[in-house]
Parts: structure tokens; C-alpha cells; sequence
């Protein structure tokens, strides 16, 4: 896995790329939320949404929006 985390001026940004997949995840400062997207390894979307900023586990919030390799919206959930 390869990791890379930064700290800007508006918040924290970890990017994370595994086997099957590349993810982003942003915490803007002085946030309870934190802005997660998955991407398949061709760089379309593969999900996105809202989770609070818990190190110990993702608890998802709102609506979360799932995507097929081509990039197409395929679930709302």
C-alpha cells in the first residue's frame, strides 16, 4: 500500500492506493466530518460521501453515492 498524508492550510488530506483501489479523504480544520472518494484504479469514481472524523472507525453519514467503472451513478444509498 502507498501512502501519502499532507497537512494544508485548510485541513488534512491522506491519500491511500492498495491493490484495488485509490482513495482521498480530506478533513477540513477544526472538522467533525471528513470527505471520503474511492476511485477504481482506471481513476473513474468508484464512491464518495460524508463520514465522521473517527480514527477508530468510518461511520458514514448521508447519502453515499456509488459508481460503476465507467463512472456512472449506480446506487444512492
Amino acid at each position: 500500500m502507498i501512502k501519502l498524508q499532507c497537512k494544508t492550510d485548510s485541513g488534512y488530506i491522506q491519500i491511500m492506493r492498495n491493490q484495488t483501489n485509490i482513495s482521498y479523504r480530506f478533513t477540513p480544520n477544526d472538522s467533525l466530518y471528513k470527505i471520503v472518494k474511492v476511485y477504481h484504479l482506471n481513476h473513474m469514481i468508484y464512491n464518495k460521501g460524508i463520514t465522521l472524523n473517527l480514527h477508530s472507525t468510518t461511520f458514514q453519514l448521508g447519502i453515499w453515492y456509488e459508481f460503476d467503472k465507467d463512472g456512472k451513478l449506480v446506487k444512492e444509498s
